[in-house]
């Protein structure tokens, strides 16, 4: 079972190799890597949040689906998906306090606040 699935793991990785090249391929695994991670433990969303916030704030993913998701817009959906599903499961029942919880609140409102200016009044019709 495990030689299967390390050889199902190698040919995948062969296959993004050859169709994407070989940088993409290491980004795509890191990045895939790194997802796995952020949805296994919140603590992990917390440190990619605030890599993202000090080193790519305002990358953007290189696909348009409405918008074009930054990295960082990425980044708080799924820390917010991690934490509801842990909500739903029970296997939290509230969101522990902090100091920093006014600041989160804060950056969370300022950072709405600007995708609805931008997007829903800042979009062409």
């Amino acid at each position: 079972m495990l030689a299967a699935l390390i050889l199902a793991g190698g040919l995948t990785a062969a296959l993004l190799v050859a169709v994407a090249g070989p940088l993409y391929a290491v980004a795509a695994l890191v990045g895939a890597a790194g997802a796995l991670l952020v949805l296994r433990d919140m603590r992990w969303g917390f440190v990619v949040l605030l890599a993202v916030v000090a080193l790519i704030p305002f990358g953007a993913l290189p696909v348009k689906i409405v918008f074009t998701p930054t990295f960082l817009d990425v980044a708080l959906a799924a820390l917010y998906f991690v934490w509801l599903m842990r909500i739903a499961t029970r296997r939290q029942d509230r969101l522990p306090g902090s100091g920093m919880n006014v600041f989160a609140a804060l950056f969370l409102a300022m950072a709405g606040f600007a995708f609805l200016n931008g997007c829903v009044l800042g979009c062409p019709r």
